[in-house]
This record gives structure tokens, sequence and C-alpha cells, in this order.
């Protein structure tokens, strides 16, 4: 799915369908990536939610970001992005960026 941004707008690749495995700590790589980059808009609607630096590194944090996403979104609280979860961020994420634009 591709989107067109405004002029010096730039966003990273444009991913909505799930990568087929449950990120977990110790995953690296776009999906992460952009996972973090959405939480961190997420946190708009959810201020609990810690920032998180968009390294493409599962750590704690992002572990830590995803059970507070999942508690927010009534899901089962596991810190682990299984297809439910990448599901509901996407979601989310779509629906703040559709009320701001």
């Amino acid at each position: 799915m591709a989107e067109a941004y405004g002029e010096g707008e730039r966003e990273s690749e444009v991913i909505s369908s799930y990568p087929g495995s449950v990120l977990v700590v110790g995953s690296k790589g776009n999906s992460v990536k952009l996972i973090q980059d959405y939480l961190n808009l997420i946190r708009s609607k959810y201020p609990s939610i810690i920032y998180l630096i968009p390294d493409g590194i599962y750590g704690l944090n992002t572990s830590s970001a995803i059970s507070e996403f999942q508690k927010n979104s009534n899901l089962p609280v596991t810190g682990k992005v299984d297809e439910a979860t990448w599901n509901a961020v996407i979601s989310t994420y779509n629906d703040i960026k559709s009320s701001t634009s």
C-alpha cells in the first residue's frame, strides 16, 4: 500500500500487512522499526506509552511500550507483537493519521 506525502514529509516504508512472525525481545529489522515509529505517534492518544528510539531492535523498552498499548487496547498483555497486536497498532496509527490530516 503506497501513500502520498507532502513536500518535505518523509515516512519510513509503509507496511500494513502482518510480517508473518511474532515480534519479541531480540527481533530486529524494518517491521520492528515500523512498530516503533507507529507507537511514537500513537503516544498522542496513549501518553503512558514511552517514547522509543526507532532503531529496529526490539528491546525491553519496545516490549514495555507494546504492553502498555495492549493494555490500553484491551488486548492480552504479552509485550509481544502477534497478528492481533500488529493489526491494532496499524489501525490505531491510521485512525490518528486520518484525524490529523
